[in-house]
């Protein structure tokens, strides 16, 4: 069942590099969902796997 999450223009494309607070993407009520660090991120393939609550994507975290 399609949960209405939607990403944000180039992010939910498999590994993506992130900025701290970048835009991840909106739930189905809008609330936004930013990343937390400088990773890159794996995402699912199709956002219907996005269930909120639940683990959005693997980070790796970026060495300073």
């Amino acid at each position: 069942k399609h949960n209405g999450f939607e990403y944000a223009p180039g992010i939910g494309q498999g590994w993506t590099t992130l900025s701290k607070d970048q835009l991840i993407g909106h739930y189905p009520n809008n609330e936004p969902e930013f990343s937390p660090i400088d990773a890159i991120g794996v995402f699912p393939s199709s956002s219907e796997r996005v269930i909120k609550g639940k683990k959005l994507i693997v980070l790796a975290k970026l060495a300073n």
